[in-house]
C-alpha cells in the first residue's frame, strides 16, 4: 500500500469521525435518559422496577407504584430470588453502618430501605408472603453475632480492624437490621412466620423455586424471635423489638442456651418466668 493511499484512509478515517463526533456532541443525552425513563415507568416494566427498589431509589419506586406497577412483582437476574419487591428490599444493601459518612438521612428511620416496605405495603405487597421477618434477623449477624460479616468486609475494603472500629460499627450494624424489621412489622409482617435458610440461601436451585416450595421449608423452620436470642446480648435489642410482638416459647430457653452467652440465657430465663406467671429469683 502505498504512502498516498495511507494518507487518503487516514483523512477518510478523520472527517467520519469528526461528523459522527459533531452529531453526538448535539445529543441532550439526560434528556434521553429522563424519556427512557418515563417509557419504562409508564409501562411498569418489572425489571426496571427492580432496579429502583435494589438501588433503593425511594422516589423512583414511588412513581412506579403510582404508575401501576405491581408491589408484590418485580424481575431481577436470579429467578424466583428477585422476584419479590419486599424480599429485595429486605435483603438490601443499604447500611446505616457506614458510619464514616454519618448522614442524617440515614441515620433514622427516612432511610430508604424502610421508606420502600411502607411504600410497597401501602400499595397492597402481601407482607406475609414469605417470612421477611425471619430473613432479616437470620440474614444479619447469625454467624459470630455478626463480627464475622463485619470483619470480612473491613478486610476486603483495607479498613483498621481495631476493637473501637469494629465495635462501633456492629452497634450501627444492628439498628441497620433493626430499623428493616421495625418497618415490616408495622406494616403487619407476622414475626412468628418460621423461617429457614435453605430458600434465601444461594445454592444453584434456588432459582428455581416457587413460594409454594419455599413455603414447605419454611414450615419446617425457625421462629425470629429464637434467631435473635441465640445471637447473643450484642442483640439484645432487637430481642426486645421482637417480644413488642410476639412471646416466648420453650425453644427460646434452648437457643439462649446456644448463644451461650450467661447474660442473655438469664435474661431469657427471667422474661420466660414473668411470661408464664411464675416467680422470679
Amino acid at each position: 500500500m502505498g504512502k498516498k493511499t495511507i494518507l487518503a484512509i487516514i483523512g477518510c478515517i478523520a472527517v467520519v469521525t469528526c461528523c459522527h463526533g459533531a452529531g453526538r456532541e448535539d445529543i441532550d443525552w439526560e434528556k434521553k435518559d429522563r424519556e427512557f425513563e418515563e417509557k419504562m415507568i409508564k409501562r411498569r416494566n418489572p425489571y426496571f422496577f427492580y432496579n429502583a427498589i435494589y438501588n433503593e431509589d425511594v422516589n423512583l419506586v414511588k412513581k412506579y407504584l403510582e404508575a401501576g406497577a405491581d408491589p408484590n412483582r418485580c424481575r431481577g437476574e436470579n429467578g424466583w430470588v428477585d422476584s419479590n419487591p419486599l424480599k429485595v428490599v429486605t435483603e438490601g444493601f443499604f447500611n446505616t453502618y457506614d458510619y464514616r459518612n454519618q448522614k442524617p438521612e440515614v441515620m433514622s428511620e427516612t432511610a430508604p430501605d424502610a421508606a420502600i416496605i411502607r411504600l410497597l405495603a401501602a400499595a397492597g405487597a402481601d407482607v406475609n408472603r414469605l417470612p421477611y421477618v425471619w430473613d432479616r434477623v437470620y440474614r444479619w449477624g447469625r454467624k459470630n453475632n455478626g463480627y464475622k460479616l463485619i470483619i470480612d468486609q473491613r478486610k476486603f475494603e483495607g479498613l483498621p480492624l481495631d476493637p473501637v472500629s469494629i465495635q462501633i460499627e456492629m452497634e450501627t450494624h444492628v439498628r441497620d437490621a433493626n430499623r428493616v424489621i421495625a418497618a415490616l412489622l408495622e406494616a403487619g409482617a407476622d414475626p412468628d412466620k418460621p423461617g429457614h435458610p435453605f430458600p434465601f440461601g444461594y445454592d444453584w436451585k434456588v432459582p428455581f423455586l416457587t413460594d409454594k416450595k419455599a413455603n414447605k421449608y419454611f414450615m419446617e423452620g425457625t421462629r425470629a424471635i429464637n434467631e435473635a436470642i441465640e445471637k447473643g446480648m450484642q442483640w439484645e435489642s432487637q430481642v426486645d423489638l421482637l417480644l413488642q410482638y410476639t412471646k416466648l416459647d420453650e425453644e427460646s430457653l434452648k437457643a439462649a442456651e446456644r448463644s451461650k452467652d450467661p447474660a442473655m440465657i438469664e435474661k431469657i430465663t427471667k422474661l420466660w418466668e414473668i411470661q408464664e406467671g411464675r416467680s422470679v429469683n
